[in-house]
């Protein structure tokens, strides 16, 4: 159980990484869309291990 709290905390890390990131870069985009979009690929690759 510790593990997957250990990855949902780094995930969301890496989710305020990426957002600060789209503000700079793309203000067009709704924010969010591409971290959902990261999370979805982390969690399949961590299902798949």
């Amino acid at each position: 159980m510790w593990h997957y709290a250990k990855w949902y905390q780094c995930t969301i890390s890496r989710i305020e990484k990426i957002n600060k990131l789209n503000n700079k870069q793309i203000s067009a985009q709704p924010i969010g869309t591409l971290a959902y979009q990261h999370i979805i690929k982390l969690w399949n690759l961590h299902l798949k291990q």
